[in-house]
């Protein structure tokens, strides 16, 4: 009877750990941002002008997704939460994230992918979804400040610069890929006459998300 007893008690030892250790993990980890980290910089670091509405599903899957309020930090690459609109403080997400997704105003969902999970190894942040099946593509822009010193003072202007990437998923390798003619070209050399053909009867603006979907699902249905 007293063994029955102490394996009862171990056993409901046992229990309350995994609980507590699930309950510690449905929460992800975050810390304060520095609110002066962008005064007196011309032009916004983020994606958005505002907190939209979303969800982050992270990489640990013990980690419950958490949806509120985000904003994508551009130039380092961080995702910003707000449990609710009207916070007016942000948390930075410091867990792992393998995707999240934000709704603009026009309620189309915007989702963004982990660099890492695609196989770009050596870069961090996340690029938006543009295209997936067959071939992925993404968008990636990266933001940095410059400073410039004012003619004929001591002062210096800080202004926000971004380039623009595609990454392009093919046969599960990623590919960056510059806005233009060539670099499509290169990427997409198994059907080149096709392709060539395709970009001779339509006008293709490679700095135009829908014009490059558009080129890709021709490519895809070859």
């Amino acid at each position: 009877m007293k063994y029955l007893l102490n394996l009862f008690l171990v056993s409901v030892s046992l229990l309350s750990a995994t609980n507590c250790s699930a309950q510690f993990l449905s929460d992800f980890r975050g810390k304060p941002v520095n609110e002066q980290r962008y005064v007196q910089v011309t032009g916004s670091p983020f994606y958005a002008k505002n907190f939209l509405k979303g969800e982050v599903a992270f990489s640990n899957k013990n980690i419950k997704n958490v949806k509120g309020y985000l904003n994508y930090d551009q130039i380092q690459g961080i995702i910003l939460f707000k449990p609710n609109f009207e916070n007016q403080s942000a948390t930075e997400i410091i867990d792992q994230v393998d995707k999240f997704t934000v709704t603009p105003d026009n309620g189309v969902p915007v989702n963004f992918i982990s660099l890492g999970s695609i196989g770009l190894d050596g870069d961090s942040g996340f690029a938006e979804e543009l295209l997936s099946g067959k071939v992925k593509l993404l968008k990636r822009v990266k933001k940095k400040i410059i400073e410039t010193q004012v003619y004929n003072s001591a002062n210096v202007e800080k202004a926000v610069v971004q380039e623009t990437n595609y990454i392009l998923v093919k046969d599960n390798k990623p590919m960056v890929l510059k806005q233009d003619r060539n670099s499509f070209l290169s990427a997409l050399a198994d059907k080149e006459d096709a392709i060539k053909k395709f970009l001779k009867d339509q006008k293709v603006n490679f700095k135009q998300d829908e014009d490059v979907v558009k080129l890709l699902n021709y490519y895809t249905s070859l």
